[in-house]
């Protein structure tokens, strides 16, 4: 799946849009989450999950920058 959404977003005409979320699990765990957002030649809005890990320490920014 990793190879077929890297060739979508290396194939789309506009510009590449990425979201980014943290929350908290039931099991106290942080998570951060990275979705990359576009639309491909033909108008079609598509969204792509590219990271889904576990964030440990604080949830300052340049904690965040360095897990992106």
């Amino acid at each position: 799946m990793r190879l077929e959404v890297r060739a979508k977003l290396h194939t789309t005409i506009v510009k590449i849009h990425f979201s980014f979320d943290m929350w908290s699990g039931p099991n106290r765990h942080a998570y951060q989450v990275v979705v990359a957002h576009w639309m491909d030649r033909d108008g079609q809005l598509h969204a792509a999950l590219l990271s889904l890990h576990r964030f440990e320490g604080t949830h300052n920014g340049f904690n965040q920058a360095d897990h992106i």
